[in-house]
């Protein structure tokens, strides 16, 4: 019988490749971006690799064929700006997971507006960006607005618009091939519910608040969310995401949820099927000793979970913290760091720039330098500790 083969399309493959060891009757090929320099982990292992563009199909299937490979077992992507990629080659090599017909409303966010209306779900009101006349008209309806691309990824290209001037200025500026979309503004607060479904049975529910809403990332030094102290609201939020995942069907998978909560309605803002990104998945996994991009990886290879016949609860009090540049430069200096860990209930610190780099202001809310984690006993040491992480560390930059 043939090796089976697996293949990888992902740029963070660095998670992927501490779950995929662990796996040993399949033979693995990574698909990374081309314009990727750092392969450094993955040269030192044994899997094959290769660099190409992955927003070009034909290139994609042209370098799968030169593989020979004659038993393609599954097609794994756990990042976002790949599932379009990985749902088209699956439907093209007739392997399982999800395909094209089924990734769009997960992906494309009219799809998925249109879709959830359908389901009775409430969402802002939205429209196509047609052109300055009826994006102006829907501004002056609404009084503040959001335009964000139809296949964007995060918070990437979207922003907040509160005046004609700002508008134009967008508009203006707008890539002339994507599709957007112009919704109304949500005043209110923001909450993102990640989960995992085995067999249609929600297994984790977990709740997290936003302190600041992520569409205002290009304003604030860093974006930080908490779990809740409300057991009644967390709850109820809990049971939408339920509502919700039935009604876009997902029966295994891990979704990335955001909801707004608005003078006592919940308001649907996107779902994902796919782990969190920030600090998402390493603060589940301190909460409730589970980690969401092996979970997501295994359900995508349909072997068992360890845990996938009991409801996970979660233990402890958590949250995460993303710290932005605030000017373009090379990093320069990283100061109190040891300040940081001497701090209880630290989890994690990930810094995502070497000295001597060169960094930027954020295009999207992931777009960050350091991504700081931390899990304790009490609601309320957490939320000090979430506001205090910016005093403590200093992150310097030589301005170009």
């Amino acid at each position: 019988m043939d090796k089976r083969t697996i293949l990888v399309i992902s740029k963070n493959y660095s998670p992927i490749l501490n779950i995929v060891k662990h796996i040993d009757d399949i033979e693995w090929i990574f698909l990374l971006p081309d314009y990727m320099n750092d392969t450094e982990e993955i040269e030192t292992t044994s899997y094959q690799f290769t660099k190409i563009n992955l927003k070009k199909i034909d290139e994609i299937i042209e370098v799968i064929d030169s593989y020979n490979i004659s038993n393609i077992e599954g097609i794994i992507s756990i990042e976002e700006l790949y599932q379009e990629t990985a749902a088209y080659l699956r439907a093209h090599y007739k392997t399982k997971g999800l395909k094209t017909e089924e990734i769009g409303k997960f992906r494309n966010k009219l799809i998925m507006k249109k879709f959830a209306l359908e389901k009775k779900i409430k969402v802002p009101e939205f429209e196509i960006l047609r052109n300055w006349e009826a994006a102006k008209e829907f501004l002056h309806k609404h009084n503040k607005v959001v335009i964000k691309p139809v296949s964007g990824v995060g918070s990437m290209s979207t922003f907040i618009v509160d005046s004609e001037k700002k508008l134009k200025s967008v508009i203006d500026n707008l890539k002339l091939n994507k599709e957007y979309i112009i919704e109304k503004y949500i005043d209110g607060d923001v909450y993102h519910i990640d989960s995992l479904i085995v067999n249609g049975n929600v297994l984790l529910n977990n709740v997290m608040k936003y302190e600041t809403p992520a569409v205002e990332f290009k304003n604030i030094e860093s974006l930080s969310a908490i779990t809740l102290n409300d057991e009644s609201l967390e709850l109820i939020l809990k049971n939408e995401a339920k509502r919700i995942l039935r009604a876009f069907k997902v029966d295994n998978g891990v979704t990335h949820l955001e909801v707004f909560v608005s003078k006592g309605e919940i308001i649907f803002c996107e779902i994902a099927i796919r782990p969190g990104g920030s600090g998402i998945v390493e603060v589940i996994e301190g909460l409730y000793g589970v980690n969401l991009n092996e979970a997501c990886i295994l359900l995508q290879l349909e072997k068992n979970l360890n845990y996938s016949s009991k409801i996970l609860k979660q233990k402890k009090h958590g949250g995460w913290t993303i710290i932005f540049s605030n000017q373009n430069g090379i990093l320069k200096n990283i100061e109190n760091e040891d300040k940081l860990l001497k701090n209880h209930g630290i989890y994690t610190v990930k810094h995502h720039y070497k000295l001597g780099e060169r960094v930027s202001i954020p295009k999207w809310s992931s777009d960050s330098l350091t991504t700081i984690t931390y899990v304790l006993d009490e609601y309320e040491k957490t939320k000090i500790l979430s506001k205090n992480i910016n005093d403590i560390i200093n992150i310097s930059i030589d301005k170009e």
